[in-house]
This record gives C-alpha cells, structure tokens and sequence, in this order.
C-alpha cells in the first residue's frame, strides 16, 4: 500500500512538472517583453501547493481504507477510532502548514471526522456509511480542479 501512495505521490509530482513545462512554453510564445520570471514563479508555488494538499488528502483517504477493511472485520474499534483521530490531527497540521485558505471546507471535513469517530466508538450501526460518506468526501476533494 506505500507503494502505491509513493507511485501516485510520484505521479503527481510528474504531472506537475508537466504543466510548469507547459506554462514555461506558453509563455514564451506568448511574451510581450514583460518579465516571464515572477509570473512562472507563481504559478509553479500554486501548482505546487495544489499538489501538496491533494496529496495530503490522498494520503488521509488511504489511512481511511485501511481503517474501514479493519472496521468490517470487526477489530478493536477504540484503536480504530484512536488511529481515525490521528489522521485527523496529521490532516490538520498539514492545513496549516499549507495554509489552506478554505477553512470552512477543513471544518467541514473535521465535523466529518468527528462523526466518524463518534459512529466507530458507540459501535453505531451507520458507522460503515459515514465512513464511505468521508472516504467520498475526501475523493471529491482530491478531484477537484481549482
């Protein structure tokens, strides 16, 4: 399972590299005389950044499977709802190490969290579909284009 959270990481990264390429050849095609420098700079923060934090979501969602099989078979569900706690934490030091400017989307995400968390440790019978409604969630959100 790392390996393919490093290969999509590692996708990712060369995708990147593609379009910073791209708008390194759109702009000097299209340059009037102006500085291409800090524009190319900025983009390339920002494309970064976008990575960065799709990454950080990816890397959440696949913590979250790995806890959902664990879930469906029964396991501890204090340790499951410890570890679901922890990846909230380490989503949240990435948020702010990121400084996401969408604080409302992270609160939302948070709330899930919580819920998920709650359902897991009062053993709920709709732990299972808030669990799919966080995994969904955090898939729509490594999806979007911004």
């Amino acid at each position: 399972m790392a390996t393919d959270t490093k290969t999509t990481t590692i996708s990712w990264i060369a995708l990147i590299i593609a379009i910073v390429a791209l708008i390194l050849g759109w702009t000097a095609f299209n340059r009037a005389g102006q500085d291409v420098l800090p524009t190319v700079e900025q983009e390339t923060q920002e494309a970064v950044r976008t990575v960065q934090i799709r990454a950080a979501l990816l890397e959440a969602r696949l913590e979250l499977l790995a806890l959902r099989a664990r879930l469906v078979a029964e396991e501890n569900v204090d340790e499951i709802a410890t570890e679901i706690n922890e990846i909230q934490a380490e989503l949240q030091a990435e948020a702010v190490e990121l400084q996401i400017e969408t604080r409302q989307e992270i609160r939302e995400i948070d709330q899930e969290f919580e819920q998920v968390e709650q359902a897991v440790r009062t053993n709920s019978a709709d732990a299972l579909q808030r669990f799919n409604n966080l995994l969904e969630r955090l898939q729509r959100d490594i999806r979007t284009d911004e």
